[in-house]
């Protein structure tokens, strides 16, 4: 690509560094191209290289005080495109790292959300079903599954049979899990889940 003559280069320089926008036009005219292609290169973007040939520039003309001093405009505008998309991708990067962690963070929220949403509901129909339960039944529930009294003190407690006891507690597990419509297996872990939220 054709650069400028050193001495003209130097003098585009100096009339920029004083705001002359002339000069500036004609610099990004003879430099445009290679800013571009740097930044398509690094970026694979036409659109972000695009971008970047405008910051980069825009940087240029911000700092043209400087100018003056740049004895190699060429290697000087290189170091510039370089920092400049190199800066576009880490901030990049970390706004994707951002951005998977706030949809991490959101997702096990959501399912937080969820499973809060569930147990809450789950309780609500193992309280309406033991609540249709018949008044022993309720009760033989409530001291078994509730509060975890074994069957010989639930008889002594509510001064029953020990067959009566085991009656009604087959007979109010029937119910509630009809109620709920679930298996054995599911409803025991179900009250685990439970066990220290119910009443």
């Amino acid at each position: 690509m054709q650069s400028l003559h050193p001495y003209d280069e130097g003098n585009a320089l100096r009339l920029i560094a004083e705001g002359d926008e002339a000069a500036f036009g004609r610099l990004y005219q003879q430099y445009r191209e290679k800013v571009y292609y740097i930044s398509w290169k690094l970026l694979k973007s036409e659109t972000a290289a695009e971008d970047a040939l405008q910051e980069v520039f825009a940087k240029i003309w911000n700092r043209r005080e400087n100018l003056p001093l740049v004895e190699n405009f060429n290697a000087y505008l290189n170091r510039v495109t370089r920092n400049h998309i190199f800066n576009m991708l880490r901030k990049k990067a970390n706004e994707e790292l951002f951005l998977k962690e706030m949809a991490r963070s959101a997702g096990h929220s959501r399912q937080q959300d969820f499973n809060t949403l569930v147990l809450h509901e789950l309780e609500r129909n193992i309280k309406e079903a033991v609540e249709q339960l018949p008044p022993q039944q309720k009760k033989v529930f409530q001291l078994s599954r509730i509060y975890g009294l074994k069957q010989e003190e639930i008889a002594a407690s509510m001064k029953i049979s020990l067959g009566t006891v085991k009656k009604h507690m087959m007979m109010s597990l029937r119910s509630v899990k009809a109620y709920l419509g679930v298996q054995q297996n599911i409803f025991d872990i179900l009250f685990i889940l439970l066990l220290y939220r119910f009443f």
